[in-house]
């Protein structure tokens, strides 16, 4: 049984739960708007959240590039972005919203590894005491959650903490391995 609070989501309108979460996907929908306008979609205008929503984000580094900042017109499909840039920007915008829980679904796929880095830290510091579901396959990604689920053809296999996935040498342990090895080249 999914609850919120300890209320059954059955006894919850979907307006309500709607309202309470956040959703970043791989590709995150951009507008041929302001990238300020394409952050602060989800609620009202304020400069000071604004700025604390980019900086969680780390995008403030691809504000400072833009010809015109904030006020830069991103284009369409956001084409005159990088995809990790519109990653950044949709995670900003989920931030910016402020909604109790946060679903990352592979929001950080096209990130270098260092960017990666600073805005995982930057959400488990700013969203403290909220909720944050991350669905990833690049498993070095989970680190430094609490608890995870692992799913094979739609099915829990395990679940725990990071290292005590590994430990268990099972699926993501497997996975986890392979994926060093790809890292370091030799596959």
């Amino acid at each position: 049984e999914v609850t919120f609070d300890g209320v059954s989501l059955e006894n919850i309108k979907q307006s309500s739960i709607s309202k309470r979460i956040s959703i970043v996907l791989q590709d995150s929908e951009m507008f041929n708007m302001s990238l300020e306008d394409n952050v602060m979609i989800s609620g009202e205008e304020n400069s000071k959240h604004l700025s604390w929503a980019a900086k969680v984000a780390n995008l403030k580094p691809v504000i400072k590039n833009l010809p015109k900042g904030l006020k830069t017109i991103i284009g369409e499909k956001g084409y005159k972005l990088s995809g990790g840039e519109r990653q950044r920007v949709g995670i900003a915008r989920a931030v910016y919203r402020n909604s109790d829980i946060l679903i990352l679904d592979e929001a950080t796929s096209h990130l270098d590894s260092k960017t990666e880095k600073i805005i995982q830290e930057n959400l488990e510091r700013e969203l403290h005491g909220k909720t944050m579901i991350i669905i990833a396959h690049r498993l070095s990604t989970l680190k430094n959650v609490d608890r995870i689920i692992v799913m094979d053809e739609g099915k829990i296999v395990e679940e725990g903490k990071f290292d005590e996935l590994i430990k268990k040498r099972g699926l993501f342990s497997q996975i986890y391995k392979i994926q060093q090895h790809q890292k370091k080249g030799y596959l």
